[in-house]
């Protein structure tokens, strides 16, 4: 009974290894930026593939002309990626937004998300977990700070509620 079990197990987990990657990539561009084009060059299991992006709407959950250019690429797993964001400006100029190492652990399915914002030494594509339209990913990403946050004022509350209670005269 037991051999069964753990050999249901480990042909279930080889079966998972065949199984296809998807990569969702996905950059939001803030309005106040112009590009004619978006791609991603992305370098995984010694194989380099360069992936126009588009913002039409052709892909499942996307709103076309949000600022938010996608794209997809399906193929086996790997678990980093070597990636560069390129923007094509419309004089035809290209330029570096970022370039570096992404992790792609999940089995089935990853979202790379960058948001493109203006700095004083350029453009620059920066990592965040899901990209939305007009620098709104700037407010998700310090959310779990301010939850953070607001818990630790929450506990100092109570802390402070108990101390009351137990050194008031006649407390129990």
């Amino acid at each position: 009974m037991l051999k069964a079990l753990l050999f249901a197990a480990l042909a279930a987990q080889a079966a998972d290894l065949d199984a296809p990657q998807t990569l969702d990539l996905r950059i939001a561009v803030s309005s106040a930026i112009t590009y004619s084009a978006l791609s991603v060059e992305l370098s995984r299991l010694g194989e380099q593939v360069t992936l126009e992006l588009v913002d039409d709407g052709s892909l499942p959950d996307d709103v076309a002309w949000d600022g938010i250019y996608v794209g997809r690429l399906v193929g086996p797993w790997s678990r980093y990626a070597e990636a560069r964001v390129i923007g094509r400006a419309p004089s035809g100029e290209e330029e570096l937004l970022f370039s570096g190492l992404v992790r792609t652990e999940d089995r089935r399915r990853v979202m790379l998300g960058w948001w493109v914002k203006h700095l004083p030494q350029g453009n620059r594509a920066i990592r965040t977990a899901v990209a939305y339209p007009d620098g709104a990913a700037g407010a998700v990403n310090s959310a779990p700070m301010l939850v953070a946050f607001g818990w630790g004022v929450f506990l100092l509350c109570y802390v402070g509620w108990l101390t009351q209670q137990t050194s008031s005269p006649g407390a129990t």
